[in-house]
């Protein structure tokens, strides 16, 4: 049975199936408070954008696993995930598997020169974009524009 269950993530209530509810209470297990503080300070954020760009990791980090690999970060949140990848690659890992079940990995779309989006990456953050908002109730691409990755489930 797949009810419909709501769940609140650090951004507010959300209506996802029980399973995925399951999958986001993981995710915001997720410690990051160290990723964020060294974010933070390299990029010259106050603390509270830099909790905003915590809860959109996160969902992305969600979205990444219900869109089979296909979600797109927008720019903020994929300086966030460099720096969870490459600060404790090894942790980072296990906090996937973890949270997700396996390693999310972090796939750059080389077919993309200076800024300029190819129609499957437009694609790919059109559909991500639709997705987040429908669960989440908010603008995606509010806040920053869409980074130049996307994740590949690799399991």
């Amino acid at each position: 049975m797949n009810t419909t269950a709501a769940v609140l993530d650090s951004g507010g209530k959300v209506f996802v199936s029980d399973k995925e509810a399951d999958l986001l209470r993981r995710i915001q297990e997720i410690d990051l408070t160290g990723i964020k503080r060294r974010l933070c300070a390299e990029n010259e954020w106050v603390p509270k954008d830099c909790d905003l760009v915590e809860i959109r990791y996160k969902r992305f980090l969600f979205l990444s696993v219900v869109m089979n690999g296909e979600a797109v970060p927008v720019e903020d949140v994929d300086k966030m995930w460099h720096m969870h990848i490459l600060s404790d690659t090894e942790g980072y890992m296990c906090e996937c598997k973890k949270a997700v079940g396996y390693v999310l990995h972090h796939r750059v779309d080389l077919s993309i020169e200076i800024k300029q989006e190819t129609p499957d990456h437009k694609v790919r953050f059109q559909r991500t974009k639709i997705k987040y908002e429908e669960i989440f109730g908010e603008q995606y691409d509010k806040l920053a524009a869409p980074a130049t990755c996307y994740t590949n489930s690799c399991q």
